[in-house]
């Protein structure tokens, strides 16, 4: 997760009571559902329609049909932001094209960083144990470090192989730039008209 967004959150929010962590009202699996749903609903107004598939379902978790090319198999990770020694990963023989990582701010689930990257750039830079190790199928990724890797798939919500380029809007910035714009619009229009109408 990008730090400046942690940052963004009111103070109040990341404090709480003092040495307290924060109570989550849903569990870890509820967590983990919601971020797939998260997923396929952010796909679909993307333009590309996706659904989460089944619980326990090999593999993958989101399935989602571009217009112009096969379907694409989407596995989803999700963790709460936390410095220092915490991973997220995937199993080597687990078979998807994409890997989609939702990191929830410690004090908020509202706010959130997600990653769209396809798979083999993610096992390209991830973290791997020695072959004769026990964990030898296990890549992963610390996730403080998950900007760094990847912050050319944030919000990579168009499946881009390439990622969003450098200093351009996603298509998220772009849709809220345009709901700006059109309330900017209206908020113009009706001024205007208030004041025609007193003068």
């Amino acid at each position: 997760m990008d730090v400046t967004m942690l940052e963004e959150v009111p103070k109040e929010q990341r404090t709480r009571a003092a040495g307290a962590s924060p109570a989550r009202s849903f569990t870890t699996k509820q967590m983990g559902d919601a971020c797939e749903m998260l997923i396929a609903a952010e796909l679909t107004l993307a333009g590309i329609p996706a659904l989460k598939v089944p619980d326990n379902w090999p593999h993958y978790d989101v399935i989602a049909q571009p217009p112009d090319g096969p379907a694409q198999r989407i596995s989803v990770k999700s963790r709460t932001f936390s410095r220092g020694p915490a991973y997220v990963g995937y199993q080597e023989p687990d078979q998807f094209d994409w890997l989609a990582i939702v990191v929830l701010a410690p004090e908020s689930s509202s706010v959130r960083t997600v990653y769209l990257v396809p798979r083999e750039e993610a096992g390209r830079v991830a973290r791997r144990d020695k072959p004769t190790s026990r964990t030898a199928n296990e890549r992963y990724f610390r996730i403080d470090q998950l900007e760094g890797l990847f912050a050319r798939y944030r919000d990579n919500f168009a499946l881009r192989p390439a990622g969003v380029a450098p200093g351009s809007a996603s298509a998220g910035d772009a849709g809220l730039e345009t709901c700006r714009l059109r309330l900017h619009s209206r908020r113009s229009k009706a001024g205007a008209m208030h004041r025609s109408e007193r003068a």
